[in-house]
């Protein structure tokens, strides 16, 4: 019977101890409650988001510890790596969801910031908005830098900045000066309505004279008129009697050059007809001449054509040879066809 040595391992059990922070369960559990616990009640509540932040920092710490201590047992017991890790797990699958837990906490109270910051930015936009709107309204100008009013002016820093009392006071003013000057122009509009009344009378007298004047003028023009009209039938009655003299005088002369011209005209037609005839001869005689010599030359056209058509082909045996022939034969063809309508 043999008996086998078997080396024992002993494990010091510190390191894991350590891990867990030198708490049991029990005390774990215990803190992780009381930090679920915590709670922010709102954005006024700094002291609830105090603890709530300062017990996030203790959990932080726990992990950090956890991992840093699990690092080193682990270099110095790797024989017992398995249950550092399966420690480390168990404290950080209860402090990490708990961490996580508090930061939720901490994240609803800084939306719940974002969310106060941005209504009032919104809030500052919409006096802003409405302030420069009121300012415009109000009767001032902006210069690109800032709006003015009579020897004031309103800067976008005072839009944004002023207390509603000093702003108040602000548009006051700026109202103020705009009343002044709309009761400026309006006496402005009221003198020159005035005066364009005095005008628009003394131009209505002075129409009324002017009518009268034209109307004494008028009846001075119709009399005139009227002798002008009178003496100007006697002088048309003069120039009438005058032109019927003239009139017959110039007929008479007209009958005379008649005869003359007709006679000219007989005389000259003779001499065109006789040139025209002589003319139409010699065109006649070169016309002749000129249609023998187109048959001659149509019937030696119709001849070459005819040579040309019955030119005969050689036999020959090369493809080549025999498809160079029928292209020369079908281009004697085309030019025997052109000949013949040529003529």
């Amino acid at each position: 019977m043999t008996t086998e040595s078997k080396e024992v391992v002993t494990i010091d059990t510190s390191a894991i101890d350590k891990i867990r922070q030198g708490m049991t369960v029990v005390e774990i559990d215990d803190l992780i409650k009381k930090c679920d616990a915590l709670k922010v009640d709102g954005v006024d509540d700094k002291k609830g988001y105090e603890v709530v932040y300062e017990s996030q920092q203790i959990i932080k710490k726990h992990i950090s510890n956890i991992n840093k201590d699990h690092k080193a047992g682990k270099e110095l017991v790797t024989s017992v790596g398995r249950r550092f890790d399966k420690a480390k797990k168990e404290m950080l699958d209860k402090f990490i969801p708990a961490r996580d837990r508090l930061q939720e906490k901490r994240d609803i109270v800084e939306k719940e910031k974002a969310r106060i910051l941005k209504e009032e930015e919104d809030r500052k936009q919409t006096i802003y908005d409405e302030r420069r709107a009121a300012i415009v309204t109000a009767g001032s100008v902006f210069d690109g830098k800032v709006y003015c009013y009579g020897l004031g002016s309103v800067s976008e820093a005072d839009m944004w900045n002023l207390d509603d009392d000093n702003w108040d006071s602000m548009i006051a003013k700026v109202t103020d000066w705009k009343a002044e000057e709309d009761k400026k122009l309006a006496e402005q509009e009221a003198e020159k309505k005035a005066e364009s009344e005095k005008q628009a009378k003394i131009a209505e007298e002075n129409a009324k004279k002017q009518k009268e004047l034209d109307d004494k003028q008028a009846e001075l023009d119709r009399k005139d008129l009227e002798q002008k009209e009178s003496q100007r039938k006697i002088d048309e009655e003069k120039r009438q009697v005058e032109f019927d003299k003239q009139k017959a005088i110039d007929v008479e002369k007209a009958k005379k050059q008649a005869v003359i011209d007709e006679q000219k005209r007989v005389e000259e037609k003779k001499i065109e007809d006789a040139q025209i005839e002589k003319e139409s001869i010699k065109q006649a005689e070169k016309n002749r001449i000129e249609s023998e010599k187109r048959k001659s030359d149509k019937q030696k056209i119709l001849d070459f054509a005819d040579v040309l058509e019955s030119v005969a082909m050689p036999e020959v045996k090369a493809k080549k040879s025999e498809k160079m022939l029928i292209g020369t034969k079908q281009a004697i063809n085309v030019l025997v066809q052109n000949l013949r309508e040529a003529v």
